[in-house]
């Protein structure tokens, strides 16, 4: 059933329903109380129609809204499609490697917070050695390892922390 009909079909149901109800009324209820009897069950039946509506409305505004979406991400995935094919097809060849020529650095004097060397002095050391490894965790892990006492234990805590 479309929902068009649904509508039309919420009319026909409320108004069977307030029917038989006005049929099985007993007689015994007249006049005034009767009348908000009626009134009340009718204004009761008006509600459910009125919520049975928006429910049908709400139904078709998300089928709408879901229709599109779904058009849409058909749309992007043609589109992301489209330029990967274009990526594979225009990617220019990998550069040659370049090698620089290999500096000798110093390696770095352990650093324990006391003393010699100074944090300043040896983190400019730690980053020249390291100068030619890429991988983050690899330069964190080698650089704990200048570490030593205090400071050593204060940054493998961090370091543990920050891996969970």
């Amino acid at each position: 059933m479309s929902l068009t009909n649904q509508s039309g079909s919420l009319n026909v149901t409320y108004l069977a329903v307030y029917n038989d109800f006005v049929t099985n009324v007993p007689v015994e209820i007249t006049g005034a109380a009767r009348d908000w009897l009626l009134a009340t069950h009718s204004q009761s039946l008006f509600t459910q129609q009125q919520l049975g509506q928006s429910v049908i409305d709400v139904e078709t505004r998300q089928r709408a809204v879901l229709d599109a979406n779904t058009a849409e991400i058909a749309l992007l995935r043609l589109a992301i499609q489209g330029l990967q094919a274009g990526q594979a097809a225009v990617a220019p060849p990998a550069p040659p490697a370049v090698t620089r020529p290999k500096q000798k650095v110093a390696t770095p004097e352990k650093f324990s917070g006391h003393g010699a060397p100074k944090i300043k002095e040896w983190l400019e050391q730690v980053y020249l050695y390291l100068d030619d490894v890429t991988d983050e965790q690899l330069r964190i892990k080698l650089s704990l390892s200048y570490l030593e006492g205090d400071a050593h234990d204060y940054m493998d805590n961090y370091y543990t922390l920050s891996q969970n």
